[in-house]
């Protein structure tokens, strides 16, 4: 795969930038002490922050108030150390598909320079395949029934050329 072309990388949060140390009970709030960066994340921001090539954040987040929400995630990215690497944190409704194309058609990008890292196959993958672009699902027990190529954050970091 080339990503020679690479100008714009979405990423989904919980999954992708992060993970927790243990599985929870659903309807139980997870905290930040119980989170931790996902291996090899922050050397492949620092690759595509050295190429200039743009990070967004575009997850998907119930709940009425989006600013607060919003708030909430930088806080999480200022405290890993990582929110400096993020252009823009966009809240979707479930079809991040929508925003995806609305993003791409306002940076006068083609969707072949921009990829999609995230963790879910029917929340990131089929919706990026939706839009139009490449995602890079993360190889996840849960993802592993599914027949497309799974990778690492390791994998799509020796992707990316020097």
């Amino acid at each position: 795969m080339n990503l020679k072309r690479a100008r714009l990388f979405f990423f989904d949060a919980d999954g992708t930038l992060w993970d927790f140390k243990y599985k929870i009970k659903f309807n139980r709030k997870r905290t930040i002490k119980e989170a931790h960066l996902t291996k090899s994340l922050i050397p492949l921001l620092k690759k595509l922050d050295n190429k200039k090539i743009s990070c967004k954040i575009l997850t998907y987040q119930e709940g009425k108030d989006k600013n607060y929400l919003k708030h909430k995630l930088r806080i999480w990215l200022n405290n890993f150390n990582i929110l400096n690497f993020f252009d823009e944190i966009i809240l979707s409704d479930k079809y991040k598909s929508k925003n995806i194309l609305k993003i791409i058609k306002s940076t006068g990008l083609k969707k072949n320079q921009c990829f999609f890292i995230g963790d879910r196959y029917k929340w990131d993958y089929l919706e990026a395949k939706k839009a139009g672009i490449k995602c890079f699902l993360l190889n996840k027990k849960e993802n592993q029934i599914f027949r497309v190529k799974l990778f690492s954050l390791k994998d799509i970091l020796n992707l990316i050329e020097d």
